[in-house]
């Protein structure tokens, strides 16, 4: 255990999914898998990083956790599911193409696209609902992980809104990160006594760092 007073440096790398079967739809939370050269891109992401990572741990949706287990059984990792990684569900709008959504419902996805915290997609899971759950999660694996580095595979939603809540931006800005297939984000938190520094070290694995 780190005496609470200890300074420590906890390292978060966030890896999204990479392609997946049914073309440019809204997944959510929708289970669908990924395609070969979806997986084969996210191991070139971690190889890459090449980083010792301590823990694995993966959304329940199998176009994550295909390759985190996976990846895990391979480097000996112990592998954890958290249900709070998965997607946000984005309701009516699942299994659909974007561009129907785009040509059909204009209005609606350029007011969800300009202001998510504002505007959910009908049925769909609201944005403050997701950020309450990723805090949550972070408080927890923050404490767990403290001092380690750890893999999260997720999503390209909830990483921009992960990644938004740590480094301090409204969440109307989420939809500013652009998150490709197999994007890995790297998240650095600095710990000592009460104090904590989080930084964004690195997006799309290329170093925010000088």
């Amino acid at each position: 255990m780190i005496a609470s007073d200890e300074f420590s440096v906890t390292q978060f790398d966030i890896l999204r999914h990479g392609q997946c079967e049914g073309g440019d739809i809204f997944r959510g939370s929708t289970d669908v898998k990924l395609t070969p050269a979806g997986f084969a891109s996210m191991r070139t992401s971690c190889d890459i990083a090449d980083t010792p990572w301590d823990a694995v741990i993966s959304s329940p949706l199998v176009r994550c956790r295909a390759f985190a287990e996976a990846y895990a059984h391979e480097k000996h990792l112990p592998f954890t599911v958290d249900t709070r990684l998965r997607e946000m569900s984005f309701g009516a709008w699942e299994g659909q193409q974007r561009q129907t959504i785009w040509e059909n419902q204009h209005a609606d996805i350029l007011a969800w696209m300009q202001d998510p915290s504002s505007y959910t997609p009908p049925g769909g899971e609201p944005l403050d609902q997701v950020a309450a759950r990723l805090d949550e999660f972070f408080a927890e694996v923050s404490a767990n992980y403290r001092n380690q580095n750890v893999l999260l595979v997720a999503h390209g939603g909830l990483m921009r809104i992960f990644l938004s809540r740590l480094i301090g931006l409204p969440i109307n800005k989420a939809q500013n990160f652009e998150v490709p297939f197999a994007c890995l984000s790297r998240i650095k938190i600095y710990d000592k006594g009460d104090s904590r520094m989080i930084k964004l070290a690195a997006h799309n694995f290329v170093s925010c760092q000088p």
